[in-house]
């Protein structure tokens, strides 16, 4: 008897069992494993089983070697138009990182309406990686602040560059927060802004974030932010690397 001569029920236990010691960590956003992938091309029954498990984690992320940014954003909104349409995917993708916000030339972005309508659909994920360029900000945060306003309703961590920090006043479930800085220099987190992001979201637990910190921030942190268990600072302006565990 081959896997094609088992039942469905039997053959999502078999994947099950195979990928249970797999965990979504919330500093990690881990692929699917390769043997799944295989399995899935066998035939269009096992697609149609596995793809719901294989899109549990979505990465649309530049190529190492592309120099051509729009090449690689043509390719991921193929993949987004094609996710978009797909309903029985929706509630199953649980982990999405996307780093690219393709253009055609220089300065010459795609609207932010097709993002943020996907987004509206993902009514399961929980782990959100994000970056917009400089450029298009202003124009992605308008477009999640736009009636009906952008809810992550069951996001629990995100990974985002400071300057979409804003964005956490859209998940309200969150318990991880990490805030980097990809483009170098100085920045200094508002502790105003904090403390509106606390309001926001209070039961975070784990929290890091690169700034120009100071006593005052630091001690503000544990002020607004009461629940911590894990807390990493990063210094802009020193060697300062600080765990709290």
């Amino acid at each position: 008897m081959g896997l094609s001569d088992l039942n469905d029920d039997v053959l999502l236990e078999i994947i099950k069992h195979l990928t249970s010691p797999l965990s979504y960590d919330w500093q990690d956003c881990r692929r699917p494993p390769t043997f799944l992938k295989n399995l899935s091309l066998v035939n269009r029954r096992f697609r149609g089983l596995l793809k719901p498990i294989l899109l549990r984690s979505v990465v649309l992320t530049k190529t190492k070697d592309g120099d051509d940014p729009s090449a690689d954003w043509k390719k991921a909104r193929r993949a987004i138009d094609g996710l978009f349409v797909d309903v029985t995917v929706h509630e199953r993708i649980i982990s999405l990182r996307l780093d690219l916000y393709g253009r055609f030339r220089d300065h010459d972005y795609t609207s932010p309406n097709e993002l943020i309508a996907f987004f509206r659909h993902l009514t399961g994920l929980r782990r959100l990686q994000i970056e917009v360029p400089n450029p298009y900000i202003m124009s992605f945060e308008f477009g999640v602040n736009t009636p009906p306003r952008l809810q992550f309703e069951c996001v629990t961590t995100i990974l985002v560059e400071y300057r979409l920090v804003s964005l956490l006043h859209h998940c309200r479930q969150l318990r991880n927060v990490a805030i980097y800085n990809t483009g170098g220099g100085t920045i200094q987190l508002s502790q105003l802004g904090l403390r509106d992001v606390a309001r926001s979201a209070p039961n975070i637990t784990h929290f890091e974030a690169t700034s120009s910190w100071t006593d005052a921030d630091i001690e503000h942190l544990g002020l607004v932010f009461p629940w911590l268990e894990h807390l990493c600072l990063h210094d802009t302006t020193a060697t300062l690397l600080m765990f709290l565990e």
